[in-house]
């Protein structure tokens, strides 16, 4: 097992990427003390991913995975479905899988960690974020394009969900720095 990870790292490592230009679904926030901010279609303040599709096109998510530990690449599949341009996707990264398909089998660690985006093998997106607070997010301003940051109090994100079936569709509306 130790060499299969070690093999998937230096693979990982030596640049088996998607070229950024071809890149167009990307993680864009996260929060891994959700004690109050966004809940969940089952009213649960779970750890979320958010993923969105910056393209102009749709973007079939079959074949997409998110994972905690890049040596386990494929923690979590995401189910067949479709992301439109300028929409956002909240994985709920909370090790409970039998809540829906757009729940993780991990969680997100609050002291700070990795969150990798792949497709199949290939990386696609991924962050390293910092130790954080309750109910702070890490995220990249401007949207899908900007830095990684601690997204501040008064730069709250505010949420409307549209919750599709087992999906949970997330149109954000951004207040003013």
């Amino acid at each position: 097992m130790r060499t299969r990870r070690l093999i998937f790292a230096l693979l990982l490592l030596h640049g088996v990427t998607v070229a950024a230009g071809q890149v167009t679904v990307a993680i864009n926030e996260l929060m891994p003390g959700n004690e109050g901010s966004l809940r969940d279609e089952t009213g649960e303040y779970d750890d979320w991913i958010e993923i969105t599709n910056s393209g102009p096109d749709a973007v079939d998510l079959s074949g997409y995975y998110l994972t905690d530990d890049i040596a386990y690449p494929f923690k979590f599949a995401f189910p067949d479905t479709v992301i439109q341009p300028d929409e956002y996707f909240i994985v709920w990264a909370d090790d409970d899988p039998e809540q829906g398909s757009m729940h993780a089998e991990f969680k997100l660690s609050s002291s700070g960690e990795g969150v990798y985006l792949l497709y199949s093998l290939l990386l696609v997106d991924e962050t390293v974020f910092p130790a954080l607070g309750e109910d702070v997010s890490f995220g990249r301003w401007p949207d899908t394009s900007g830095a990684w940051d601690i997204t501040p109090l008064s730069t709250r994100l505010y949420f409307l969900r549209l919750v599709q079936g087992e999906e949970t569709i997330v149109r954000k509306i951004t207040l003013m720095r």
